[in-house]
């Protein structure tokens, strides 16, 4: 294979490596992996993750039916009859920002009520045949299991960090640090890249040398063409596996990640303390002491 081949070649794996980073990931976690995950994490049982999809040409139609989808899944969960009715109502929670919806409705004359938390939520504009756009709504809910009266909800964070000195640690094996932050495509495309340079390094240093042998054995020039070829491609190869690696470890330090859902126990043990002036009379001396007490609240 001439060199400009091999050259075009290795440039097509770098290419394919460095789109594959550069590219933002911007749906988050949960819309690409679904919920199976999620609902492995969690600290009991109560509730459920689920995810509702919605599309709509217009974004403002699927804001104001957002609701919709979780209504439609009550209905199916207990079966209700048709048109049954439904209270939708919210509770905010101050001390963690958050809102819990519940829908109360009479299922056989027992009156039930679901709650749900809407944990993340994501808009996605779509382009589709003959320009036609659409937008794709996600919603990742928190739902209470169909008959428990009160689900523990656990503690929901949405973030896009992670532990950036075991990323950059894993990245000295190249890939292995995207796939330690989620990336598992970026990653093994990044591993699989930096292994077919190394291997076109290698069989470079062997045709070379296996040349060079053949001209240094026979005298003849006429293997100077190979020598040439495959001491560039050498050069080329090694160049391009070293700079895919500096820019694998880049890439694991720095580069951002899809957002995704951390679940942590609920914090339920409140503590506050306060220091409150103390005036206590002395029945000895008929004086009074004056000192600082400890007030603790749990």
């Amino acid at each position: 294979m001439k060199t400009s081949k091999m050259c075009r070649l290795i440039l097509l794996l770098l290419a394919l490596a460095l789109s594959t980073g550069v590219y933002a990931q911007s749906k988050p976690r949960w819309v690409k992996k679904g919920v199976k995950e999620l609902n492995n994490q969690r600290l009991n049982d109560t509730y459920q993750f689920r995810i509702f999809h919605m599309e709509h040409p217009d974004e403002g139609v699927l804001v104001l039916d957002r609701f919709a989808p979780l209504i439609s899944y009550v209905d199916s969960a207990y079966n209700l009859p048709a048109n049954t009715p439904m209270t939708l109502d919210s509770i905010a929670d101050a001390s963690n920002g958050r809102t819990t919806y519940t829908l109360s409705f009479n299922d056989a004359g027992q009156p039930r009520t679901v709650y749900a938390q809407r944990v993340d939520q994501f808009t996605q504009l779509d382009d589709f045949v003959l320009n036609h756009f659409e937008y794709n709504y996600y919603q990742l809910y928190a739902i209470s299991e169909p008959g428990v009266d009160k689900p523990q909800f656990d503690d929901f964070t949405v973030t896009r960090s992670y532990n950036k000195a075991k990323a950059t640690l894993w990245s000295i094996i190249p890939g292995m640090g995207q796939v330690y932050k989620g990336q598992n495509v970026k990653g093994w495309i990044f591993f699989g890249t930096d292994i077919a340079l190394w291997g076109v390094f290698a069989m470079s240093v062997n045709r070379y040398h296996h040349y060079k042998d053949l001209r240094d054995k026979t005298g003849s020039p006429e293997w100077h063409n190979e020598i040439t070829t495959f001491k560039e491609l050498r050069a080329f190869s090694l160049i391009a596996a070293a700079g895919l690696w500096v820019y694998n470890i880049f890439d694991a330090a720095f580069c951002p990640i899809s957002r995704r859902v951390e679940i942590s126990r609920p914090n339920t043990y409140n503590a506050s303390f306060s220091w409150q002036p103390v005036v206590t009379p002395d029945p000895i001396s008929g004086s009074f002491n004056v000192g600082l007490g400890l007030d603790f609240t749990f």
